[in-house]
Parts: structure tokens; sequence; C-alpha cells
């Protein structure tokens, strides 16, 4: 991502949830879904990549142990961090970052991956994804 891009929701992150409500909060209800059907139970740790105000990470955080949220936007990931103090959120770029642990399952919803422009890119970040998966890693 381009640290000069303007955009007044990733300068303003208390407004995103009021642009883009969810609430049925079908995100985090269809993760819980796939979880069910695919491990069979929830996972016990998950990496939200691309977590943005990590309203999708708190929901899950009820059914889920670990909540780690990781999100190129230092101010997004300040504001996260005010309103949702028990989630583990840091500032990181998808396609470096390490946090030297490996999780259950991995998500990376909304537009984050559309910020990997180019081929090294997007191979950068699916190295992240593989670096931080277990096994079985959904």
């Amino acid at each position: 991502m381009n640290k000069n891009i303007k955009n007044f929701l990733y300068s303003n992150p208390e407004y995103y949830e009021l642009m883009y409500p969810e609430t049925d909060k079908s995100t985090p209800r269809m993760c819980l879904t796939i979880f069910k059907k695919y491990l069979n139970k929830y996972p016990k740790s998950i990496l939200d990549i691309g977590c943005g105000t990590a309203r999708d990470l708190n929901i899950l955080s009820k059914n889920i142990q670990e909540c780690y949220g990781v999100d190129y936007l230092s101010n997004v990931i300040e504001y996260a961090k005010k309103i949702r103090p028990h989630l583990n959120l840091v500032t990181g770029d998808m396609r470096n970052i390490r946090l030297n642990k490996k999780f259950d399952s991995i998500i990376c919803m909304g537009w984050a991956l559309m910020y990997a422009l180019t081929n090294k890119d997007i191979d950068k970040a699916l190295k992240t994804f593989v670096l931080h998966s277990k096994k079985n890693t959904l």
C-alpha cells in the first residue's frame, strides 16, 4: 500500500463503521459457519490480516480465544486498540509482517489483498499467510 493514498475513512477510522454498518454481523457469522463446516469446531486462534477497526475480529473473539489483527494503517490500529483493547492488534504490512506465531485460522476480508499490486506483492503476502499457518490451518 502506498502511504501517500488519501482516504477520508483511513484518516478518520471512527467513521468507518458508520459508513459501512454490518448490523447483521454477516461477515463474522459466515466465518463461524465455515469454521464449523471445515474444522468441526471453532479455531482456538485466528489472524485477521487487514483487520481495519477489528469489528469482525471483535465479534469472532466471543468464540475464539486468541484473536490477532494486523493492519497497515497505524492510526486505524490505534483507534481499534482504544475501542477493542482485549484484542491483539499490531500495525504491519501483510507483505513482510512476522508475528512468530502460527494460527488455526487466517482471514483477509474486505479490500486488504487488493493493495498487493504486483505479482511480487501477492507472493510476499501469501508467504506471510504460509509462515503463520499450522499444518491444518484454515
